[in-house]
């Protein structure tokens, strides 16, 4: 697979309702006026072409399937492992994180393929497995306890979402 690098340099600045969310989030969190590139969502360019919906639903009208360990993910479990890695430091967590992170930037380049009529290369995740997986499946740790509701309530809704994921088949039948 070919390398990947996400930075400030490039000419563009390429988001999904990043113009929305993301950027008015990390000015204001960075204090800086603006970006210094043009910004293309591509959120705003499917709803022009009337594909409506979030990253992962349009995803899946293209027929594309993330890989099953990140698979029905949402930002809302992003949000939550980033708050659980700070908080517990579970390496195999902070790996799940890594790889849903990456996936949202593997589905941007897809999803700008397909918008320009391009077609999509036949296995498209295939750069999400330059980003290592613990071999070892996640171990319980004991939790301090903590008087954030947001984090308790957001980690009871990942545990409830891995014991569903866990007695699902692992293949479609």
């Amino acid at each position: 697979p070919r390398a990947r690098s996400v930075c400030m340099r490039g000419p563009l600045l390429v988001s999904f309702n990043g113009a929305t969310f993301d950027e008015p989030k990390l000015l204001n969190h960075f204090r800086i006026p603006r970006f210094s590139r043009p910004h293309l969502d591509l959120r705003k360019t499917c709803k022009t072409r009337g594909i409506t919906g979030g990253l992962k639903q349009i995803e899946r009208s293209l027929g594309l399937h993330r890989p099953a360990d990140i698979s029905g993910l949402t930002g809302e479990d992003a949000d939550w492992m980033w708050r659980a890695w700070e908080k517990d430091h579970d390496a195999a967590l902070h790996q799940k994180l890594l790889r849903y992170c990456a996936a949202d930037v593997v589905a941007l380049e897809l999803l700008a393929h397909h918008l320009l009529g391009r077609a999509l290369p036949p296995d498209p995740w295939t750069p999400l497995e330059t980003i290592a997986v613990c071999a070892s499946p996640e171990v319980a740790l004991p939790v301090p306890p903590t008087t954030d509701p947001n984090y308790e309530r957001l980690r009871a809704h990942v545990r409830k979402r891995q014991a569903a994921a866990a007695d699902r088949p692992a293949f479609p039948i």
